[in-house]
């Protein structure tokens, strides 16, 4: 369980980086940019988030 929680959390901060590089470097922080940047760290998080409030509730 251990090693499955450091591999989501690396990769949510891939993806806060991915997603920080894609907005404001890419797209240059429109409207496109906050809608692509939502869905990278949706994407990118929400596997972790998950984890952690599944081990909460044991």
């Amino acid at each position: 369980m251990t090693r499955d929680l450091i591999w989501k959390g690396g990769l949510a901060v891939l993806g806060c980086l991915a997603a920080a590089y894609v907005g404001d470097e890419v797209l240059h922080g429109g409207v496109l940019a906050w809608v692509l940047g939502g869905l990278i760290l949706g994407a990118t998080c929400g596997p972790l988030f998950k984890t952690l409030i599944d081990r909460r509730k044991i």
